[in-house]
């Protein structure tokens, strides 16, 4: 059995950076799409164990990805790809 493949989305570089650091420290193979058209697109092509969708992208939100990836017209190839959602909140001080 492979490893477990993880797509992690997230627009933010440095939370990219942290979530894929404990991902792959936790032993899963991980990929980045920076929002969720970019998921999309990237689902439509491979398969993955798992997403970690944020919820708030400028380019495409999660909300608006998950429904495209569960929709059965969609090209995504696996429409049942367990889905977490998260959002991180920055403040500056």
């Amino acid at each position: 059995m492979g490893e477990t493949r993880v797509l992690l989305v997230e627009d933010n570089v440095i939370n990219q950076r942290i979530a894929k650091h404990m991902l792959v420290s936790f032993g899963y193979s991980v990929d980045v799409a920076h929002h969720g058209a970019e998921a999309v697109t990237v689902l439509e092509k491979s398969i993955y164990d798992l997403v970690l969708m944020d919820c708030q992208m400028l380019e495409m939100d999660g909300y608006t990805a998950t429904k495209i990836i569960r929709d059965p017209a969609s090209r995504v190839l696996n429409h049942d790809v367990p889905i977490i959602a998260f959002t991180a909140i920055l403040h500056s001080v």
